[in-house]
């Protein structure tokens, strides 16, 4: 039995569809392929994420500014919190925490070391009131008036201080 010589124009046919299926194939294995490597080489190039500025500010949905992060005198960083007026409520710093309240009349509560002297690194907490007295909790640099001589209260002191720093009264 003979076989039937196909059409000419039948096998150009088969031809250029077994050309169009083989560039198909070819593609896939290709897209295949490059996929991994691609996957791979954009897990490796992250980008540096570092932002610098001088300070950043947050602020509410009405455009109030609400905290800022920023540098006082370009040396003590400082975390500052403000009221929907604008006014400053508290601060976070280095080593200290620092409290007013929404109204004049609400005292002033002050944590860490003494802020005036950047050596000091005696813990206390610190109330003033806006009348002028104040009471210090823990360590406190204080001057005999009739001596001149200054001492320095251990932690586990309480200190009451008149208008004009004078001590009313303290213990230990």
């Amino acid at each position: 039995m003979e076989c039937p010589s196909p059409d000419p124009s039948t096998l150009t046919a088969r031809v250029e569809k077994l050309e169009r299926q083989n560039r198909l194939f070819k593609r896939a294995a290709l897209g295949l392929l490059l996929l991994p490597v691609c996957m791979l080489v954009m897990g490796q190039a992250q980008p540096s994420r570092t932002i610098e500025a001088d300070e950043f500010v947050l602020k509410d949905s009405a455009g109030h500014m609400r905290a800022e992060l920023t540098s006082i005198g370009g040396v003590l960083p400082a975390l500052l919190f403000f009221d929907a007026q604008g006014k400053q409520e508290s601060a976070l710093f280095e080593d200290s925490y620092d409290i007013s309240g929404p109204d004049p009349h609400t005292s002033a509560i002050y944590v860490g070391s003494n802020p005036s002297d950047a050596s000091d690194k005696e813990p206390r907490i610190m109330l003033e009131g806006t009348n002028g007295f104040s009471a210090i909790l823990g360590s406190s640099d204080l001057i005999t008036t009739r001596t001149g001589e200054k001492h320095q209260t251990s932690a586990a002191s309480l200190v009451l201080l008149g208008k004009n720093g004078t001590v009313l009264w303290s213990a230990p």
